[in-house]
């Protein structure tokens, strides 16, 4: 392993372990005075997953992803400086301002740049430079030209300016504010806002440098780039605490207004395998049956090693993601239940469209499956009378379908509203990563449940549990909301020519199983497995528990054929196969 050392005034201390830095007692002191700064408190204390902290990687040149020589680095941790070393993403790093040139990166952190003239002295005249700035507008926007002063100043070229947002502490997005297409597309997506703080990272290379940020230089890349003076968009998102998370790339095009293609990977290796898999996946759908499911996702266009990583890249996929269309005003109810309509009708075509096979469910690994599944409940979540009387009436029910044919379907594990894309044509479905073969409708009641919390503004348990009700077990006519659910559904069971009779078995199969598959994410997080993000909470015992509460009602709602279903083809236009 690599080895830590504090440069100062050009001479080199080792450092005894490679998580920790050297300081000057001069240093020392100033470090602690800047930490007991109000940004410095609240930084370190909403940031305990320092691998976010090296996403200023992904906005500097670097091609072949390979490991920085040399790293000069103001304002991070010691924690920050070891995981540098450890992750391989520098050889060496330092904590203070070496006397001589030679650093091919100067990342200065968290309002550190108060001697950066001074600090750009370390760099070679191939280096990069980061610089974050926070603060109000209009302040932060004089700061930030200073800084835009200083590095043209000491020779550096290509000097980029991006916007973090919502701000230091959370880093969900990078955008590119020195044109108008990133900023333009980052808003009209609902990606941004209006808040009069701006937080903002400064970029800057030097002469003779690679032009492109981060992969976008990697061969694999450049040849489908329109120009060298691309600019990216740097997707970072999930919660502070998603260490794992993966990031998203989107090249713009000099005065593009969309993204030409999109790059993912994750910021670990350990997660490589998904970056691949999903790739396969994408290939697989796309061939399926006669291929009309192709209109409804990205096209896969290969993958590429960056350094440790791998990449994968696909097609940019118009339109607006559902979770962007939501209006705030209950004044537009109306839109929100017709966007809702307008998925749910998407998603009933390509379910369509997506079916693998038919199988029968007397065959040991389909109603046998849900058995498992309601005994590993069991075991592992305290049993109540009403959760036995819900699972007998199931394996029931079950007996009685055993003679009928359900679709094994592609099935997508996280369609929440934002992977939802609404266009004119149709939708789009994004994100594919661990989808699987599965039984149908699992993946669209799981985006009816979390869609509807959006539209109703649900913020707690209680009012999540009453948009539960309202959807899956209340049949009130006077309600849109459930009537456009109830509508969606059984488009969803017809397009696949499943007998809505498995609706509660479908159903009380989802909750169970995202039940298991939280408490199972739990215990690898305690264990300290490698990959795995924690989760808050385990919500799904509650949706069980009503279900098994109501599971009388429950199991007579769907035991009869559906009512033919008004023709929406109007309405709702289908998407043009091979789109």
């Amino acid at each position: 392993m690599a080895r830590a050392t504090s440069d100062s005034g050009g001479s080199r201390t080792p450092v005894d372990h490679p998580g920790r830095l050297a300081h000057s007692a001069s240093h020392a002191a100033r470090w602690v005075a800047r930490r007991k700064g109000a940004l410095a408190r609240r930084f370190r204390t909403a940031s305990p997953a320092p691998l976010r902290e090296t996403d200023w990687r992904f906005l500097l040149p670097n091609p072949a992803g390979g490991a920085w020589n040399h790293v000069v680095l103001l304002g991070g941790s010691a924690e920050l400086a070891g995981l540098l070393l450890e992750a391989g993403i520098a050889k060496k790093v330092s904590a203070d301002i070496p006397g001589e040139p030679g650093a091919d990166a100067l990342i200065v952190l968290r309002e550190h740049a108060r001697d950066l003239e001074r600090a750009l002295t370390c760099l070679s005249p191939s280096g990069a430079v980061y610089v974050e700035i926070a603060g109000w507008v209009p302040w932060v926007r004089r700061r930030a030209e200073r800084i835009r002063r200083i590095l043209k100043n000491a020779g550096l070229n290509r000097v980029r300016t991006y916007r973090i947002h919502p701000r230091l502490s959370r880093r969900e997005a990078y955008v590119p504010l020195d044109a108008a297409g990133p900023v333009g597309w980052f808003s009209e997506n609902g990606l941004g806002d209006e808040s009069s703080r701006r937080d903002l990272a400064l970029t800057a290379v030097g002469r003779g440098v690679e032009p492109l940020p981060s992969l976008l230089g990697h061969p694999a890349v450049r040849t489908r780039l329109e120009s060298t003076e691309s600019q990216v968009v740097l997707l970072t998102g999930g919660r502070v605490t998603d260490a794992f998370r993966r990031v998203v790339l989107l090249p713009f095009a000099p005065g593009a207004p969309a993204p030409q293609f999109v790059l993912k990977l994750w910021r670990s290796p350990e997660r490589n395998v998904d970056t691949l898999e999903e790739q396969r996946i994408l290939e697989q759908i796309r061939s399926v049956g006669s291929s009309g499911a192709a209109g409804y996702v990205p096209e896969p266009l290969g993958s590429f090693r960056w350094g440790a990583l791998s990449v994968a890249a696909e097609s940019y996929s118009r339109g607006q993601s559902f979770a962007a269309r939501r209006p705030r005003r209950s004044a537009q109810d109306d839109r929100k239940l017709d966007d809702l309509r307008s998925v749910l009708a998407g998603l009933a075509r390509f379910s369509g469209h997506a079916v693998i096979e038919r199988k029968s469910w007397s065959a040991g690994d389909m109603g046998g499956r849900a058995e498992q599944a309601f005994r590993m409940y069991e075991e592992q979540f305290v049993p109540v009378p009403e959760q036995e009387r819900l699972f007998e009436a199931v394996r029931d029910r079950s007996q009685s379908l055993s003679r009928a044919f359900l679709p094994i379907v592609w099935s997508h594990p996280d369609l929440g509203p934002s992977n939802v894309l609404i266009r004119a044509e149709g939708i789009t479905i994004i994100d594919w990563s661990r989808a699987s073969p599965g039984w149908p409708l699992q993946d669209v009641l799981y985006f009816l449940l979390i869609a509807g919390f959006g539209i109703c503004g649900a913020r707690n348990e209680r009012e999540r549990l009453e948009v539960f009700r309202r959807l899956f077990l209340e049949a009130d006519p006077g309600d849109p909301l459930a009537a456009v659910a109830q509508e969606g559904v059984t488009r969803c069971l017809d397009s696949v020519g499943a007998d809505r009779r498995f609706l509660p078995i479908l159903l009380v199969f989802l909750w169970v199983s995202r039940s298991l598959g939280r408490l199972a994410r739990s215990r690898e997080v305690a264990r300290g497995a490698a990959g795995v993000n924690a989760k808050e909470g385990n919500p799904y015992p509650a949706y069980v528990r009503i279900l098994a509460e109501h599971s009388g009602a429950l199991l007579r709602r769907f035991e009869e054929p559906a009512p033919p279903l008004p023709d929406r083809r109007s309405e709702v236009p289908d998407l043009p196969d091979g789109l």
